[in-house]
């Protein structure tokens, strides 16, 4: 299975191509518009999109035959479960873009993922979950915050037995990454690692690239994260 989480910068209906090129089975889409899901349906994905600005959401899209099916609509901005429906076994995707959504410190970005996970244990009871997107978050800034912050919500996962796919692939830890997500408005003196997939610690990271060059840096100040993993028989498609 590929999974990919990208912060596409919006206007996804120009960047299909990039996007399928890569052949994703799962992907995580911050910051896409409405209109993507039927833009990517073109290109033989099923969609979900959440959001308040119709040019500016979070999507998350599958490989036909599979078939995403949104639990409930959102309350944090923006975490979206969604089921995955075409394997043999459940399998959920909880999609992220973490926002700014008021003035209390607290409540923003990593926080809205926090209260998310907090309100919804039950998402986390599917045993084949993915979380994955723009999480907004670094353990560098924990001390931004005294709850909730981006070692709250690792820790949380890490209890329900997931790992961040990136730093089990490259054996590096939280806040000391080596590889960036995000130049910050295109400027490469401001890296940032902000864009994360977690998985089952028992599914087989199989290769995890960050692709980083002109190419995308022409597309989106994110680059694409794509993990492979390898998932258990009874998970694959029929």
């Amino acid at each position: 299975m590929r999974i990919l989480a990208w912060n596409c910068a919006m206007a996804l209906q120009k960047k299909v191509q990039a996007l399928a090129a890569l052949q994703p089975d799962v992907a995580v889409i911050p910051e896409c518009g409405e209109s993507s899901v039927s833009a990517l349906e073109q290109a033989g994905y099923a969609g979900v999109w959440v959001g308040a600005n119709r040019h500016k959401g979070l999507g998350v899209f599958v490989r036909k035959p599979l078939h995403p099916r949104l639990l409930v609509r959102p309350r944090q901005r923006w975490v979206a479960a969604v089921d995955i429906e075409g394997y043999a076994e459940p399998l959920r995707v909880i999609g992220v873009w973490a926002c700014r959504v008021g003035t209390k410190r607290c409540d923003n970005y990593i926080g809205q993922l926090y209260k998310a996970l907090r309100k919804h244990p039950e998402w986390l009871s599917c045993g084949n979950t993915i979380v994955a997107g723009d999480f907004n978050s670094n353990r560098i800034w924990n001390s931004n915050r005294a709850v909730g912050n981006h070692s709250d919500v690792v820790k949380l996962l890490a209890e329900r037995g997931m790992v961040s796919a990136y730093h089990a692939f490259y054996d590096e830890d939280q806040g000391s990454e080596t590889r960036h997500t995000l130049y910050l408005l295109k400027n490469r003196k401001r890296p940032f690692h902000i864009d994360y997939v977690f998985v089952p610690e028992s599914w087989q990271l199989q290769n995890l690239s960050i692709l980083d060059g002109p190419r995308w840096a022409a597309l989106s100040d994110h680059y694409p994260m794509v993990v492979d993993v390898g998932v258990a028989r009874n998970l694959r498609k029929s």
